[in-house]
């Protein structure tokens, strides 16, 4: 009797953990905010660092290290595309 109640739970319990398992790692990403400006060089880290959203603002965070600014290659400056609007039709 306890193997048929093992047999039947066994792979609900797998579906279950499996389910929980890829509903977090398959779960939609966060849209991530992609900013206009990195720094490279400079701080303890050698990859650059890209939460700038001004030119000014990544100078003024370098100021004093040996570090450089340049535009972030991934930033897109072009705005998201709208789906495009369904007409309907009025009737007089």
């Amino acid at each position: 009797m306890k193997s048929k109640l093992i047999s039947f739970i066994a792979p609900g319990a797998i579906a279950l953990g499996l389910a929980v398992a890829f509903g977090f790692s398959a779960s939609p990403a966060r849209s991530e905010t992609v900013y206009p400006w990195c720094a490279n060089g400079g701080g303890d880290t050698a990859s650059p660092t890209c939460s700038f959203v001004t030119w000014n603002q990544c100078e003024a965070a370098i100021t004093g290290e040996s570090a450089t600014c340049f535009q972030n290659p991934e930033y897109s400056n072009e705005p998201a595309m709208r789906p495009a609007r369904m007409h309907s039709r009025r009737n007089h």
